[in-house]
């Protein structure tokens, strides 16, 4: 793809000044393309950066349900970014889960502050019509703390998120073209694309069997080992309350001595200390079989 220069002079402005960028854009507007560009242009200067990919659906860093981090160094394939940290939402939209996709940003932009980075590239869903992708996006700004936004829009898709942020001294805002070059991907394509990126994730997986009692669980479900619609649901191994160190599918329950077997990457000498429940349900070779509801009310 060739660069607009617009984009080359606000990547050059950002690395200058450094601090927290913020891209926000619809669905296929090229801003994971900007931020890998920002990215490497800073590695190349010395600058320590972190990415921050918080698309839970065309996810660049961890397996998609996640919000991942990566703190690349120079010379790092960038194509496939080393995981440095998880957040995980449970599902491939945050449509339904702003709390969660919100808190996760947070977490992991301070994680990568704490770890040094001098640049912190938050890379967004394209989430962003509608009250509730008004609401994500701009919560996502405030939480992010951040000094830059990046928006990318195709006309006037993200004037109404701008308008309630334009008035302040910061975050200094770059209102970007869309390249032409950037293609519309239908969901079709999607949903290969992440089933591909389920199928490399939990290559080399294996079972690791877990009793219930000796791990915290959330939500707080007492029958997690009974209800059969938990079969296939996507989960997140802990190891504290805020590190997720991967994430696997319950493919096996045992009343006997109130166990779950779950498929995970996950190396079985991790020592698994929770568990979270998710939303969606995997088949063991990445297809997706559709969500539960965990909460009644």
């Amino acid at each position: 793809m060739i660069f607009p220069a617009e984009w080359e002079r606000a990547i050059e402005w950002i690395i200058k000044e450094r601090g927290v960028v913020v891209l926000l854009g619809g669905a296929d507007t090229g801003k994971t393309t900007f931020a890998f560009a920002l990215v490497k242009d800073a590695l190349a200067l010395d600058v320590p950066t972190a990415l921050v990919d918080a698309d839970l659906g065309q996810s660049s860093i961890g397996p998609p349900t996640t919000i991942g981090l990566s703190l690349p160094r120079k010379g790092d394939n960038l194509e496939d970014p080393r995981i440095d940290g998880l957040y995980f939402v449970g599902d491939t939209s945050p449509f339904g889960h702003l709390l969660q996709s919100i808190v996760g940003t947070k977490h992991l932009t301070g994680k990568a502050l704490a770890a040094g980075a001098q640049l912190v590239v938050i890379d967004t869903s394209g989430l962003i019509t509608g009250a509730m992708g008004q609401a994500l996006k701009y919560h996502e700004v405030q939480v992010a703390e951040c000094d830059h936004i990046v928006a990318l829009q195709r006309s006037t898709e993200l004037d109404y998120i701008l308008r309630s942020l334009s008035q302040y001294e910061k975050p200094f805002l770059y209102n970007l073209s869309v390249p032409i070059e950037a293609k519309r991907i239908s969901p079709e394509v999607r949903t290969r694309v992440r089933k591909k990126r389920f199928q490399s994730y939990f290559q080399g997986a294996r079972i690791l069997s877990l009793r219930v009692d000796h791990l915290s669980v959330y939500p707080p479900i007492v029958d997690l080992v009974r209800r059969r619609d938990f079969l296939n649901l996507a989960v997140a191994l802990k190891v504290e309350k805020n590190e997720t160190r991967g994430i696997g599918i319950i493919v096996g329950q045992k009343l006997r001595d109130s166990s779950v077997e779950i498929l995970s990457p996950v190396s079985p000498d991790v020592k698994i200390r929770g568990l979270e429940i998710g939303f969606l349900r995997l088949s063991e070779d990445g297809e997706e079989l559709g969500r539960i509801k965990l909460w009644k009310s």
